[in-house]
Order: structure tokens, then C-alpha cells, then sequence
């Protein structure tokens, strides 16, 4: 049953995938199965604005009972005596994050975007490792040029591996004499980030849209001072993130946009509702060129070390 409804939400706009399963699942399948399919499924990211210091995203990486995690003020909304508060080091490193995420957010998602960074320890000491979650999303709610209620969601998702390696060096004594090797702790950390992008596009004046998702993983590698290296973590972080993000969007304008356009653009001059496919063929062709032009401003660089 959960394979057929996995492979039914394929199907299915993104934004209903939860209430059809809500619907269906209380007489076939028992709620521990309905948990299991709505965590293997992507669904839209929610906002939360109870937190006065700024919105963010509710997830289940935030979330505590009926209560979401803020990652700005570290407090839970509805307020609850929760401990599962970050109050180690990580949680400077999730301030630096939430703050470079919003500016990568506001640069590539609009004004209007939604981001939040939350971090979770993989086991009792930081050498143990840590998961990084970076949620983005940008909702049009109001209709803005030809588009209406549409959205473009990014769930990121880093795992961070930490392992020591030694490394033998010569020193040099007076710079005449070779003295006598020495070996140099160094800390490699293996960053592994696996990007899930959902979108929704609606168009204001076609009776149609498309929906869908599209996942990608990359690794990279990085040699740390200490286990909290916030500079290469951002960096490190902020590279992969962005190189993981412009792949989706390639995949995305070939798959998504352009096979639709070829499509829209071959129908025969037909009549629909009254109104000849070669009209909404223009609508649509405006709405790629407009999307074209976007695609061509100006984008943030993160440089590496």
C-alpha cells in the first residue's frame, strides 16, 4: 500500500500530497506507516511567525511536540519547557549560518524568502559528527505578473564526518641542520549534502501548471583546525550548498520548463475552452523568456580557500 501511494504522490500537486493522505490513510493504513510515508515524501515547507525576532520554517528537524524550534531566538513557539535547545558551540555556528543562508536566500529566492539553518549532534562529542538542515522557501501567494500561488522549496540536508589523520614534517634547526621529524595532528572532515528542490508553478491566464521534485547528493572534503572551524565550515558549507542548488536549477530548466515549453509550443491550433492553444502557447513562451531574463542577474559567488 505505501509503494502504490509513493508512487501515486508522483502524480499528485505538491500542496495536497498531505491532505490525499490524511484522507486515505486512517482506513487502510495504521498512523506508524502514515509517519513513515510522509517522511520519505517531500511535502511544501510551512512559516511560522510567532517568533518576533523573525519567521522561520517548521520542520521535523525543529520540531518538539506540538512546538517548533526557532533559530533565532533558540525558543520554542508554542513555548514549551523543552531541553532540546542547542546550547553547546554548534549553536554559535548555527547563528553564523542562519545569518549567511538569509543573504544567500534573499539573492537567489527574492525578497520575500523564508530561510532557516538548524543543527543536531550525532552523538554525545562534537568529534563525533553533526547534521545540518537548510531549509529556504519563497511562496507567491498574490498573483505577480502571469504567475499565481506557485513556490520554490529547498530541503538541504548535510552530514558532517570528522576523522584525524597524522602527518609526519621535518623540522628545520638554525636553517642549516635537518632536525629530527616531527608529526602534526590535522582534522578531515567530510561534508556529504543531499538537496531536495519542490516547485509548483501555476500560471495566471492558462488554465494549467506543473509540480514536481528533484533530488541531488555531493561530497567535498575539508581540513579543519579544530572541530569547530567556523570559517572552513561556512565556506565548505556555502560552496557545496550553492554548487548542489545550480545543478537542480539546470536539471530543472531542461526537464521542467523546456520540455514544457516544446510541448505547449507543437500543440495544434485547436480550440479549448474557447480560447486557441497557440494563444496560451504565447502566454507560456512569455513566461519562459521572463524566466530566461531572470536567470541571467547577478548571482552570489561563494569563493573557496
Amino acid at each position: 500500500m505505501i509503494d502504490n501511494l509513493y508512487n501515486l504522490k508522483k502524480d499528485l500537486p505538491q500542496k495536497s500530497i498531505t491532505k490525499y493522505i490524511d484522507l486515505v490513510c486512517p482506513s487502510l493504513i495504521p498512523i506508524d506507516d502514515k509517519k513513515n510515508l510522509l517522511n520519505i515524501i517531500p511535502t511544501p515547507i510551512s512559516i511560522n511567525e510567532s517568533d518576533s525576532l523573525g519567521k522561520f520554517i517548521n520542520s521535523e528537524f525543529n520540531h518538539d511536540c506540538e512546538s517548533y524550534r526557532s533559530p533565532w531566538s533558540n525558543q520554542y513557539f508554542p513555548i514549551n519547557e523543552s531541553k532540546k535547545r542547542l546550547v553547546n558551540e554548534l549553536r554559535e555556528l548555527e547563528i553564523k549560518l542562519n545569518k549567511l543562508i538569509k543573504m544567500y536566500a534573499k539573492l537567489y529566492y527574492g525578497e520575500e524568502s523564508v530561510s532557516s539553518v538548524y543543527i543536531w549532534e550525532q552523538g554525545e562529542l562534537i568529534s563525533s559528527g553533526f547534521n545540518i538542515a537548510i531549509l529556504i522557501t519563497n511562496k507567491i501567494t498574490e498573483e505577480k505578473k502571469n504567475i499565481k500561488n506557485s513556490f520554490l522549496d529547498s530541503i538541504n540536508v548535510i552530514n558532517i564526518k570528522f576523522q584525524r589523520e597524522r602527518e609526519e614534517r621535518k623540522s628545520l634547526k638554525n636553517n642549516l641542520n635537518v632536525g629530527k621529524p616531527t608529526t602534526t595532528d590535522k582534522i578531515r572532515a567530510t561534508y556529504k549534502i543531499t538537496s531536495t528542490m519542490l516547485f509548483e508553478m501555476n500560471f495566471k491566464n492558462l488554465n494549467g501548471g506543473f509540480n514536481g521534485n528533484i533530488t541531488k547528493v555531493e561530497e567535498d572534503i575539508g581540513y579543519l583546525k579544530n572541530y569547530l572551524d567556523y570559517d572552513v565550515h561556512c565556506n565548505k558549507i556555502g560552496t557545496l550548498l550553492e554548487k548542489n542548488e545550480n545543478n537542480i536549477r539546470v536539471q530543472l530548466g531542461e526537464i521542467s520548463f523546456n520540455k514544457t515549453e516544446g510541448i505547449i509550443t507543437s500543440m495544434r491550433n485547436t480550440f479549448i475552452r474557447g480560447k486557441q492553444n497557440i494563444e496560451q502557447s504565447k502566454i507560456v513562451k512569455e513566461l519562459f523568456n521572463e524566466r530566461n531574463e531572470s536567470d541571467q542577474q547577478t548571482t552570489i559567488i561563494i569563493d573557496e580557500e
